[in-house]
């Protein structure tokens, strides 16, 4: 598996393809959670799902994939 493999999809497959290649690690490897921030009741679920069901230790954002309330808006923001 490379990280290709599970860039599509619904996030708890992804979730799911990485507690078993963490599982294949025999504790060398620690599970990272990927959740979709623009939807936050599911991406704490899911947060959840993964720490209690999964064993994962961490939660992975990458902000420039979450848009910003001004992209949202369709605002800009200007710094000072």
């Amino acid at each position: 598996m490379n990280a290709c493999d599970l860039e599509e999809g619904d996030p708890s497959e992804r979730d799911d393809a990485v507690a078993e290649f963490v599982a294949q690690s025999d504790g060398r490897l620690l599970g990272v959670a990927g959740v979709d921030l623009t939807h936050p009741v599911q991406a704490v679920r899911a947060l959840r799902r993964a720490v209690e069901e999964l064993g994962f230790v961490a939660l992975r954002i990458v902000p420039w994939l979450t848009p910003r309330p001004a992209q949202q808006s369709g605002r800009r923001r200007h710094s000072a």
